[in-house]
């Protein structure tokens, strides 16, 4: 929290943003194992889940610069648009197992 200049008291919401994260991973994981056929769900909503999050960061960064520091990067907005375009062609490419 230190590298972003938050402070200490947002340590839930940080929480809150890794917990999502990891149940993503696991179920990431169990996909792997099991196979892709019928998740379309979980592949659709982690692209619809990324490209706001990158629409928000974006905002919040560039234009309405609410919480902008000199410490405050394009990392937020620049990483999950590039995560959401990977789902989306995710999405695109495994339109025959996932979409079953």
């Amino acid at each position: 929290m230190d590298k972003y200049a938050i402070d200490v008291t947002s340590a839930f919401f940080a929480r809150f943003a890794g917990s999502f994260v990891a149940g993503t991973v696991l179920m990431q994981f169990y996909i792997l194992y099991r196979g892709t056929e019928g998740t379309w769900a979980f592949f659709n909503f982690l692209f619809i889940t990324l490209l706001l999050i990158a629409c928000a960061a974006f905002y919040t960064t560039e234009i309405d610069k609410l919480g902008r520091t000199e410490k405050t990067s394009k990392e937020g907005y620049l990483s999950t648009g590039a995560l959401a375009i990977m789902t989306g062609v995710l999405c695109f490419g495994l339109a025959v197992k996932i979409y079953v």
